[in-house]
C-alpha cells in the first residue's frame, strides 16, 4: 500500500523506532503508522479501495481503524458500525453483537476463512444479536469477515479462535 510494506502485531517498537502495534517500512527504514488505541493491538490489516485498515479484537470486543490521511488510524465510524464478538477464544458458538440502527440496512454476511485462505463458514444475519455454531470446524485460528449482502462492503474483519469443545 503507497510503495510500503505494512506489519502488525504486538509491539511498541520496531527497528529502534516507536511504533505502537503497526509500522511500514519504505525499503530502507521503519516508520510509525500512528496507531494510538490504547492497549488494543493490531491483530490484521488489510487494503480495501485504497485505504488502509486494522482491526483489534479482545474477549470482549473487536473495533476497526481507518488510516486518516498519511498518518494516524482512527476507529471507523462508517454509519457507526460496532460488533462485538464473544467469547473469543470459543469452543462451539460464538456472538456477534451490534447497534441495529447504526448498520447497513439488509442482510450482514459472516464469513470465517481458514488460515490457508479457505472459506469454511457462511451464514447470514439481520438482527443484533446472533449466535453462531460452528462445533463441525477443526480448531484453530480462523479469519472472520462481516459483509453487507446488498453493498458487498466489508464492515469487519478480524480473527477468531476456535479451541474445540475438549477444551
Amino acid at each position: 500500500y503507497n510503495n510500503r510494506l505494512y506489519v502488525c502485531g504486538d509491539f511498541t517498537t520496531i527497528g529502534s523506532v516507536s511504533a505502537n502495534y503497526i509500522a511500514s517500512w519504505d525499503g530502507i527504514s521503519w516508520s510509525s503508522v500512528g496507531f494510538n488505541q490504547g492497549s488494543a493491538f493490531v491483530n490484521c490489516i488489510e487494503v480495501y479501495n485504497n485505504q488502509l485498515y486494522a482491526g483489534t479484537f479482545s474477549t470482549t470486543n473487536a473495533v476497526l481503524y481507518r488510516q486518516s490521511g498519511n498518518v494516524g488510524i482512527n476507529k471507523v465510524t462508517k454509519g457507526g458500525n460496532a460488533f462485538t464478538i464473544y467469547p473469543n477464544p470459543y469452543k462451539t458458538e460464538f456472538q456477534i453483537q451490534t447497534s441495529e440502527t447504526t448498520l447497513e440496512s439488509g442482510n450482514k454476511i459472516i464469513e470465517l476463512y481458514d488460515l490457508e485462505g479457505r472459506k469454511v463458514y457462511e451464514d447470514y444475519f439481520n438482527q443484533s444479536d446472533k449466535t453462531f455454531d460452528t462445533s463441525f470446524l477443526s480448531p484453530g485460528v480462523y479469519c472472520l469477515k462481516i459483509k453487507s449482502s446488498d453493498s458487498g462492503n466489508i464492515l469487519l474483519t478480524t480473527r477468531i479462535s476456535h479451541i474445540g469443545s475438549g477444551y
